[in-house]
């Protein structure tokens, strides 16, 4: 069932997706998101990581961003947007802790979203965590992390998460999916030698995943 036209009679949509935002550029989505109706809308919040906002962002990014997360059917923050989407900045104090990892999900779907994907979940050295909250129940993914920092890999993986889910998939599958392409594209981008920081991931050449061919 195809979703509402836009007001100038552009083509139908399935899901309203928004990541990395400056400052008071939520009240245009909110705006969108009205016009759109009861259309899906899915946020990543893309404000910090590593315990701190990304430079020139300040506690006003974190109000327009729960604002949207309240919103939102689907968010997918990492651990320390969740943190500061709950104003809560106990990060150290029980990281690599899954029972925590759940209660950070549960409370987050609180603020309105029934669907939460947290992302840098990890239980163990050197791993990838990923805790998936689907209204009321828990799955969670573990694989090993790739050496090197890549930059675009929350890009990626959440674009890709998109399209799964309008394909078709599970929540759970679609992360499954993302996540494969994710680090399948992270090892592309050594193998041919890229800069992870300057070049971003080889994603063109991990797209065979998503497409089948």
């Amino acid at each position: 069932m195809p979703w509402p036209l836009l007001p100038d009679g552009g083509p139908a949509h399935h899901l309203l997706y928004t990541g990395y935002l400056g400052l008071g550029q939520g009240k245009i989505i909110l705006k969108i998101k009205e016009q759109l109706g009861d259309l899906p809308f899915f946020f990543d919040p893309a404000f910090g990581d590593h315990g701190t906002l990304y430079k020139g962002f300040d506690e006003r990014i974190v109000d327009q961003a729960i604002e949207l997360a309240s919103k939102a059917d689907i968010i997918k923050p990492n651990i320390t947007e969740a943190l500061f989407l709950l104003k809560d900045k106990q990060l150290e104090n029980r990281i690599n802790d899954l029972s925590f990892y759940k209660d950070i999900a549960k409370r987050l779907s609180c603020l309105g979203p029934k669907k939460v994907i947290l992302t840098g979940a990890s239980t163990k050295p050197n791993k990838i965590g990923i805790l998936v909250f689907d209204e009321g129940k828990f799955d969670y993914i573990e694989e090993e992390e790739l050496p090197g920092l890549y930059h675009g890999t929350g890009d990626a993986f959440a674009s890709a998460l998109i399209g799964s889910i309008v394909n078709g998939k599970t929540l759970l599958e679609a992360v499954k999916t993302s996540h494969k392409f994710v680090a399948a594209s992270i090892e592309k981008t050594i193998e041919e030698g890229l800069d992870g920081i300057k070049a971003g991931i080889a994603f063109e050449k991990a797209l065979n995943l998503l497409t089948g061919n």
